[in-house]
Order: C-alpha cells, then structure tokens, then sequence
C-alpha cells in the first residue's frame, strides 16, 4: 500500500531542504523480501552507485544482502564496517 504524505507537508520540507529522497522502509523491506523469496539461496549484492544513503544501506544490509562497490574503500557501509555477505 502507497502511503500518501499531505501536501503540506511536502511544502514544509522543500521550504526547509530545497531537494530531497524520501525512502519508504517497508517498500525496500518488501522488495528485498521478495527478491530473496524468488530466488532462494542467492546471495546479493546491493549497488553503492545505486544509492550511498547510509541509513538505507545498513537496512538492506541488515536484510542479508552485500555491497558491490568500485573500491574497497566504497565497500565499507558508511560506519567503518565491511559489508561482505555471509
């Protein structure tokens, strides 16, 4: 289910930020879910280039996928720890 965020509210972040992203945690969780559902036993990796947002790539992680990055300098998740799969 799309949630709807009020219009106004909208209105007050791009006054207060100017451009922003907003991620939904359920949608990742429920894709990501569905990606390890269908294919079972796959290992994945997540692209940094995708995406570097910190917080959503220690949520991904924290579904069992891994990074795939340019660098191992890239490869860490943005809080000093090696995001290699299990």
């Amino acid at each position: 289910m799309i949630k709807r965020i009020p219009e106004k509210r909208i209105r007050e972040l791009v006054k207060r930020y100017g451009s922003f992203y907003i991620y939904d945690k359920e949608i990742i969780d429920q894709y990501t879910g569905r990606l390890q559902n269908d294919f079972a036993g796959i290992n994945f990796l997540y692209s940094l280039k995708a995406n570097h947002n910190p917080d959503v790539v220690s949520f991904i992680l924290s579904k069992g996928f891994g990074v795939d990055a340019a660098s191992l300098e890239r490869g860490a998740d943005g809080r000093g720890k090696w995001a290699w799969p299990e």
